[in-house]
């Protein structure tokens, strides 16, 4: 399988996957969210389909500070990815982590059949399903972050419903995959997707389709034992699941809607995993500032050093920044290292 897959199925897709955990807390629609465990228990290539499963599979609620926070995982990653972000803001922030549907062992959306119009059905999902959370949950400006694609999720949110709120905050989640092409419109980019390479993927060894997503979890994040943690996460997830979300994140292309964000965004665009490529790392600067041109409502800050998972390589930065966009006071320096 080609890195350049790799690379653009983990920042298109990583961003989807929502935590949820040690406090059962009620879902949006008001079932009871699964038990306490990190992930469901799940057994190996058993994808479960439920045709009335809640978009939002689990929620990790944390801390007790003034500012309410909704953190968003990427895809095929759980709560768990913010787990060390929320023990460090705790006083700073009260925090609900989302774990995505089919996640983790958790139940899955139905697959799209051929009565299915839209070309991202679970990403739609999931993006309702986060404006109806907090709306639920009653929450006053509160800042939604999403990593990944759960990144690309926050940015559709302020597009779709510009005000579920306050603030967002993407976390190297990209508005479009660019896969086929940068010159292709969102639509032949859904054609081409379909054609040339779903039927790839679909038909993939259950053991290849692990290794790669398993395998590009150490190309996402600096320490190997990150990397190790990362890849058992991965695996925990069905492959048909996974790849499914994979394939709806790369047809998912909002470029041509970021002029239409007016929420005051922050974004965070991780430049280390082109390491010593510096051609490679000015494209990837050159692709955020078009993206991000002429949006008064965007803040563009490039993270040089850190590769993908930027809340594992650069943690204390990442919680300057939001500190910084958000305007409120740094953390004593003994309390951020």
């Amino acid at each position: 399988m080609p890195r350049r897959l790799l690379r653009l199925g983990a920042l298109a897709f990583a961003a989807m996957a929502f935590s949820l955990a040690p406090c059962a807390i009620a879902s949006p629609a008001g079932e009871t969210a699964p038990p306490a465990d990190p992930v469901a228990d799940t057994t190996a290539g058993s994808a479960v389909a439920d045709p009335v499963v809640n978009p939002i599979a689990h929620v990790e609620q944390r801390g007790v500070g003034p500012i309410n926070m909704v953190l968003i995982p990427g895809s095929p990653s759980d709560w768990r990815v913010w787990d060390a972000f929320m023990t460090r803001n705790a006083e700073r922030y009260t925090m609900y982590a989302l774990t995505l549907a089919g996640f983790s062992g958790t139940p899955a959306m139905p697959m799209p059949d051929a009565d299915t119009t839209s070309p991202t059905p679970w990403m739609d999902a999931e993006v309702d399903a986060i404006a109806q959370f907090i709306a639920d949950r009653k929450l006053k400006d509160v800042v939604v972050v999403g990593h990944s694609l759960g990144g690309h999720l926050v940015l559709r949110l302020a597009i779709e419903h510009p005000d579920a709120a306050a603030k967002i905050i993407d976390v190297d989640g990209v508005p479009a995959s660019n896969y086929g092409g940068a010159d292709l419109t969102p639509e032949m980019r859904v054609a081409f997707i379909d054609s040339q390479l779903a039927p790839q993927l679909k038909s993939m060894d259950k053991q290849k389709a692990a290794a790669m997503f398993e395998g590009s979890a150490h190309q996402m994040v600096t320490d190997p034992k990150r990397g190790d943690e990362l890849a058992a996460m991965f695996a925990a997830t069905d492959q048909a699941i996974a790849m499914e979300y994979l394939l709806q994140g790369l047809k998912s292309d909002i470029s041509n809607k970021m002029k239409d964000i007016k929420t005051p965004t922050l974004v965070i665009a991780s430049v280390g995993q082109a390491k010593d490529n510096e051609a490679a790392r000015e494209k990837i600067r050159t692709q955020w500032k078009n993206w991000t041109a002429s949006v008064d409502a965007i803040t563009l800050e490039f993270y040089e050093d850190s590769m993908h998972f930027v809340m594992d390589d650069q943690p204390k930065k990442l919680d300057e920044s939001i500190e910084n966009f958000l305007g409120v006071a740094a953390k004593p320096e003994q309390e951020q290292q």
